[in-house]
């Protein structure tokens, strides 16, 4: 269930917190992650038969690298 929560209200700034929920979030992103797989190009696979764990793996380093940037 998605909640949406209007955290500070001004004339001139709006803050919205949205929760989702952890089944409704997987669904999404295996969603995604399949439509990724079938447009994905990766050395050593046709182009759309890149398996999603494989996408999953190279998904999971970019967010690493990107951790060690903002930090």
């Amino acid at each position: 269930m998605t909640q949406l929560n209007t955290i500070n209200d001004t004339e001139s700034e709006l803050v919205i917190a949205v929760t989702v929920s952890d089944e409704e979030y997987q669904k999404e992103y295996n969603t995604e992650l399949s439509r990724i797989s079938k447009t994905a190009k990766l050395d050593g696979f046709r182009q759309g038969k890149v398996p999603t764990s494989v996408i999953k793996k190279k998904n999971m380093m970019a967010n690493v690298i990107k951790g060690q940037l903002v930090t």
